[in-house]
């Protein structure tokens, strides 16, 4: 179920399982958080980037700054497990990668 609704990341988080262990059971679906993170990023951060351009050009650039300093944030203060596998922890480097984009093109 998790898997189909690209949301393993969020399953792995909810039941705590720690990648980075020695005992790790793993499955065939295993590498589907990363596809989790991926879907739920087509999804979210075009909102972000649409709102940040609906503020203009000052207040856009404030806002995504905020984006991003709060999600560094959070992947440095949250658990390793959560971390690891959240959205909310690797927004800050889509929009980084993105800035990137917009400013060398």
């Amino acid at each position: 179920f998790w898997a189909a609704a690209f949301a393993t990341n969020i399953q792995a988080i909810h039941d705590k399982a720690d990648y980075f262990t020695a005992h790790f059971d793993s499955n065939v679906l295993t590498h589907t958080w990363s596809l989790g993170v991926e879907i739920q990023y087509y999804i979210i951060v075009p909102l972000l980037v649409i709102s940040q351009r609906m503020l203009g050009s000052r207040c856009g650039i404030v806002f995504l700054v905020v984006i991003i300093t709060a999600s560094m944030s959070y992947q440095c203060l949250a658990e390793t497990n959560s971390s690891f596998n959240s959205l909310l922890a690797r927004v800050w480097q889509f929009l980084c990668g993105g800035i990137t984009k917009e400013v060398c093109t």
